[in-house]
């Protein structure tokens, strides 16, 4: 869509909505959300990045929720609402200058401006995951490394929107227990075994090489290959029944 049709449609979004709802994802980082023409209205935007525990459906309803909140009533701090059928409650934080012309592309495009002001939306710890950025510091490859291809080069030998099924429970940071590659750019990456693996999510392989990078070995596993460990060992072993 060329460009003039994109700032024409967030416009018309904005005019029938009160804003406009970006959902960046398939690149190296995590997912993330923000919206467009809150400033306008209440003097910032909203950002809802990473947060893998909510899939994008639910991600979604929760930054449309708290921009509707927001709108009624700008000087909220917490909200709390159902998503399914659970509670929930997201809180807010001021988001650093740094992270305005890396992230925010669209709203510095369409205000013509760097100088834009926004929150960052969280959720309540039980329900946080390792890929939540920490945006009220500046955006660094050390206090944020998952977040660093936001400004640098995808430097690994598999593609930038290589991914990765896992679940909740190696999203928020529980031993990792096995690994395998299923096809060329794309890997499984669990915590537990059986049925404990529930809540499949999938994410940018970005996330893991971040989060450990004694994971970078899963570069050159070949399809099919696969390893495993026990809980609390530190050595991963070959599955045995792989055909590689």
């Amino acid at each position: 869509m060329a460009k003039n049709a994109v700032l024409n449609q967030i416009q018309k979004n904005i005019d029938e909505s009160g804003f406009h709802l970006y959902l960046v994802t398939g690149g190296p980082s995590p997912r993330f959300l923000y919206t467009i023409g809150l400033i306008e209205k209440i003097g910032f935007e909203l950002v809802l990045a990473g947060s893998a525990y909510f899939e994008d459906e639910d991600a979604s309803n929760i930054i449309s929720r708290c921009s509707e909140a927001c709108l009624a009533s700008p000087d909220v701090s917490e909200l709390k609402f159902k998503i399914g059928k659970t509670m929930h409650c997201f809180s807010f934080a001021e988001i650093d200058a740094s992270w305005h012309d890396t992230m925010l592309l669209g709203a510095v495009d369409f205000y013509k401006s760097k100088k834009i002001r926004a929150k960052q939306i969280f959720p309540e710890p039980k329900y946080a995951t390792i890929d939540i950025p920490r945006m009220s510091i500046p955006l660094s490859p050390h206090s944020n490394p998952m977040w660093r291809w936001l400004e640098a080069e995808w430097s690994y030998s598999i593609p930038d929107d290589s991914t990765v099924l896992t679940n909740v429970d190696a999203l928020q940071g529980r031993q990792l227990t096995e690994i395998a590659r299923w096809e060329d750019n794309t890997w499984a990456i669990f915590s537990g075994v059986g049925r404990s693996q529930s809540k499949i999510r999938e994410v940018s392989m970005g996330i893991f090489l971040a989060l450990d990078p004694s994971l970078e070995f899963v570069i050159d596993m070949e399809v099919d290959d696969g390893f495993w460990k026990e809980p609390n060992e530190s050595k991963w072993k070959k599955w045995e029944n792989s055909e590689k």
